[in-house]
């Protein structure tokens, strides 16, 4: 940042209002100056005004909150403002104290401070924590820095030139915010010494280590060549018995079904056995289908020649000889030209049944 111009009223020995004008002027051009006077002139009160203006505290009194000393005696008010210009643009820093009634016996009031925009006058804030939140964002400096970087009190100039090598250093850490510094050295120093006895203990561990020669790491890559050569055969050897595998469970499959097929084909032989019987009779059944007509015309013929009471004697004769008119049935087909020779014997084995219109084929 840079400070234009320095506008002050009432502070201290230098009672109404004064300006500096640091932009313009014989000020602007020098590109060094000095402010002189004997003691009690004023000239730490214009380093006083720029630090009330800014930062609404007064820079002999450090952290101190603002004193009402800085007010020149029986006057009511005094007043501080600076004109600075920094990266983002100029702007206007204002600091005011007043008693009350602005009387000199009146009682001492708050301070009133003011950050705006020079040039469109915009203000940015009024409230002392919201100034000092807008100055350090606007020049990136709050009042420890403002004074070490920018600003040397007087009194800490003086203790600077009165003390001794060490006492220096210590104060020149003080001014210039360097003590942090001092801080990161000591902390970096016991890094490194850590990282030290670290390395220390990696490099003992490698000298620990014995590497392989040539002739070795030669052995080695031909005994993984080796390796992997055998490797190669047996994943061949492992695909093929994978399929030989796969080959056996099919035919292990197979002959299970085969099994299967085989129980159940006995077991429609145990019942082809069982009915064979059964076929047999079927069979002559199937003979004595072509005579079934003839065999009911024969009855009937047999119906009309004996009398009516002699039924239920015949029929016992027939039930009682049913196995043998199933003889005689397959005999006539065999030999249908005897048939009318043996009517007679055909007659004692039918039984009463249905006559037909064609009874007298028969008689």
């Amino acid at each position: 940042m840079k400070i234009l111009k320095v506008t002050f009223q009432n502070l201290n020995s230098l009672k109404g209002e004064h300006q500096i004008d640091f932009e313009n002027g014989l000020l602007g051009e020098a590109g060094i100056f000095s402010i002189t006077g004997p003691t009690g002139a004023g000239k730490s009160t214009i380093l006083d005004a720029i630090t009330l203006a800014l930062f609404g505290k007064a820079a002999r009194y450090e952290s101190k909150p603002n004193p009402g000393e800085m007010m020149s005696r029986g006057t009511g008010e005094c007043a501080a403002e600076v004109l600075f210009e920094c990266n983002q643009g100029r702007y206007t820093a204002k600091w005011t104290l007043a008693r009350a009634r602005k009387k000199a016996e009146g009682k001492l009031q708050n301070s009133k401070r003011e950050i705006a925009e020079a040039d469109s006058g915009k203000i940015l804030a009024e409230k002392l924590r919201e100034a000092d939140q807008v100055i350090e964002d606007l020049t990136g400096l709050d009042y420890e820095r403002f004074l070490r970087s920018v600003l040397l009190a007087q009194g800490r100039f003086k203790e600077f030139l009165d003390a001794d090598d060490n006492e220096r250093g210590d104060l020149l850490e003080k001014i210039t915010g360097t003590e942090i510094y001092s801080k990161i050295s000591q902390q970096a120093y016991a890094i490194g010494s850590e990282k030290n006895a670290e390395i220390a203990q990696a490099q003992q561990h490698l000298d620990g280590l014995q590497l392989k020669t040539q002739d070795e790491l030669a052995t080695l890559a031909k005994e993984k060549t080796e390796n992997d050569a055998s490797l190669l055969k047996l994943k061949i050897t492992l695909t093929e018995f994978q399929k030989q595998l796969q080959r056996h469970q099919h035919s292990t499959q197979q002959n299970k079904t085969l099994a299967a097929s085989q129980q159940e084909l006995a077991q429609w032989k145990i019942k082809d056995e069982a009915f064979t019987p059964s076929r047999n009779q079927l069979v002559k059944h199937e003979a004595t289908q072509p005579l079934q007509a003839a065999l009911i015309q024969l009855d009937n013929h047999i119906r009309e020649k004996n009398p009516i009471d002699h039924q239920g004697r015949s029929s016992q004769k027939i039930r009682g000889n049913k196995h043998a008119i199933s003889h005689y049935g397959l005999f006539a087909k065999l030999h249908p030209y005897s048939i009318g020779e043996n009517k007679h014997a055909v007659s004692i084995a039918t039984t009463n049944g249905p006559r037909t219109e064609n009874s007298s084929y028969l008689a």
